[in-house]
């Protein structure tokens, strides 16, 4: 317990020092890197018997000193609230870990460009999916669903398994919409050019089928052709839709080399 209030102690010493240190753009990136090490390395003090580690994917891109500066109060914000959390709920309870844990990601978020924290938990601590259904009371399609919409999952050799807080959490309205929120900003900005493109051929499929199947170029050959303007269409804003999305496929076909 004396390490984990060293470390909790240099942590917020350390953010008694956030205003020194927004003035200076060059230390910036020194600081965060520090302040996330101790933060993660007091999360796994506290929750022994929860976390085994926590560490950045492989894909994960640092933010450039400029966009540091730009995220500052944001970052030591979700710094404040971890460390809040963290002196709020007894060791190793789930509930609060998973508000710690939320707290650690939208740091990590608002210092990277890229990529995610990847976490391993003990064996008690992940539960069978058949189990989640059990404590959320709903189906096997439906946790699909919410694994999905960013309940938390973790595979394993054999099966998926749920953290013990992500269905916890699940249950609160707020902390449902927090998680979801974070998981689609995780989503939006860790997507590839594939998955971007994949993306847009589902919409233009969408326009097809609304369209008896045809493509862009069939259902709009006169006002491609010149013969009439696209406001004389019958549904003008889809067609500036559909044309959005052409243009779309026809950059993500040039980065992708297709």
């Amino acid at each position: 317990m004396a390490m984990l209030m060293d470390e909790m102690t240099i942590l917020k010493n350390s953010l008694n020092k956030a205003n020194l240190v927004s003035n200076h753009l060059e230390d910036m990136e020194e600081f965060f890197t520090y302040m996330y090490a101790i933060a993660a390395i007091a999360i796994q003090k506290r929750y022994p018997n929860i976390l085994m580690r926590v560490i950045p994917s492989s894909t994960t891109i640092y933010k450039e000193k400029d966009k540091l500066y730009e995220s500052f109060s944001f970052a030591i914000n979700e710094v404040k609230e971890l460390s809040e959390e963290l002196s709020s709920y007894e060791k190793d309870n789930p509930e609060g870990f998973g508000k710690v844990k939320y707290h650690l990601d939208l740091f990590f978020f608002a210092i990277t460009e890229k990529g995610n924290l990847e976490y391993t938990y003990t064996d008690d601590y992940i539960i069978s999916v058949e189990d989640s259904c059990k404590y959320l009371d709903v189906t096997r399609p439906t946790i699909n669903k919410y694994m999905r919409m960013g309940l938390e999952q973790i595979s394993t050799t054999k099966h998926k398994k749920i953290p013990i807080h992500a269905v916890m959490l699940w249950k609160d309205p707020e902390w449902l919409t927090n998680i979801q929120t974070l998981h689609g900003m995780y989503i939006e900005r860790n997507k590839t050019l594939q998955d971007e493109y994949r993306e847009v051929l589902l919409k233009i499929k969408e326009f097809e089928q609304i369209y008896d199947g045809q493509p862009f170029s069939v259902v709009y050959s006169e006002v491609l052709s010149g013969k009439i303007h696209w406001d004389e269409t019958e549904s003008p804003s889809d067609y500036l839709l559909w044309e959005s999305l052409e243009e779309e496929r026809e950059k993500l076909e040039k980065g992708l080399g297709i």
